[in-house]
This record gives C-alpha cells, structure tokens and sequence, in this order.
C-alpha cells in the first residue's frame, strides 16, 4: 500500500473510532444498557440495533460523500 493510500485509511479509521466513541460510548458507557435492552426486547432488541446501524451507515456516507464534492473552503 502506497503512503498516501495509507495515510487515508488511518484517516478514515480515525473518523470511525471518534464516531464510534460518541455515539456508543455517551450512551452505553457500561454496557449495562445494553444488556437491559436486549433482555427486554428479545429478538426484536437485535433486529432494531441492526436496522439503526444500517441507517446509521447511509447518513454518515451521505454526510461523508457530501463534504467530499463539496470540499470545505479553507483560507
């Protein structure tokens, strides 16, 4: 893998590890959350988390390939 392409994917994993962070750890911090929700809803726990990343996945592309075309002005 080249340097550049190298430098992109640490970037890219950056993105996702501080995405990750935010939005699971502000919520399920203990993971205690987690296991009382999955307790509670069953199988129907897992089909909702599942169905929430997948529209999670589109926003943050969509976001993501916007601000791509768009390039931010910088000064």
């Amino acid at each position: 893998m080249s340097g550049e392409g190298l430098r992109r994917l640490l970037g890219a994993l950056i993105v996702a590890i501080v995405i990750q962070s935010t939005w699971i750890g502000g919520g399920f911090g203990s993971g205690r959350e987690i296991v009382e929700f999955i307790a509670r809803y069953g199988v129907n726990a897992w089909i909702a988390i599942v169905v929430g990343s997948v529209f999670l996945f589109i926003a943050l592309y969509l976001s993501f390939e916007v601000a791509r075309v768009l390039k931010p002005m910088t000064t």
